[in-house]
């Protein structure tokens, strides 16, 4: 949910919370249907079904130009969705300054402790035995495989959790 919220914030720039959550203001919705890799709300889908079944939509282009629209509609849908259920998490009805800050807060520590675990899976790969077992030596292994630290999936991870916190930064002077 603060993904998404954190991504409003950005693709607006003159956005603060009040003005996000006075756009964003709408009921949680509780059913998403997968129709192809596409999430559609609920609501929606029934109306795209019955656009079909009454022959409103009666070809192709027609359905996937009403697939597109609500393509296109997604990003918002999944941001009301987002601000709706953070408030449901929270047990709140209006999302504070302090409870903002606080979600925000909570996520750079949820993206640190992701950073964490992917170095020490990592490592725990590097320092397994078998798989040193292929090599004739630690220096043979070292050379091949270098380190944990040095893991260029552990280097993403830890760079994305440094910019991620720089995003959350810059959204909090905003509130």
């Amino acid at each position: 949910a603060v993904k998404n919220l954190l991504a409003y914030m950005e693709a607006h720039p003159d956005a603060t919370l009040a003005s996000m959550c006075k756009a964003l203001a709408s009921d949680r919705k509780r059913q998403w249907m997968n129709l192809g890799g596409q999430l559609v709300e609920g609501g929606d889908f029934t109306t795209l079904k019955e656009q079909i079944k009454s022959g409103q939509l009666d070809n192709w282009p027609a359905i996937h130009a009403a697939y597109d629209r609500l393509w296109d509609a997604y990003p918002l849908e999944k941001q009301r969705h987002a601000l709706a259920t953070l408030c449901d998490l929270l047990g709140v009805e209006k999302l504070t300054e302090k409870l903002w800050h606080d979600a925000l807060d909570e996520a750079v520590k949820i993206q640190h402790y992701v950073a964490d675990q992917t170095y020490l899976t990592r490592k725990k790969d590097y320092e397994n035995p078998f798989r040193r077992t292929t090599f004739a030596n630690d220096a043979e292994f070292d050379a091949v495989m270098g380190s944990a630290e040095d893991n260029s999936f552990v280097k993403q991870v830890r760079e994305e959790t440094v910019a991620f916190e720089r995003r959350v930064e810059s959204v909090k002077k905003r509130s």
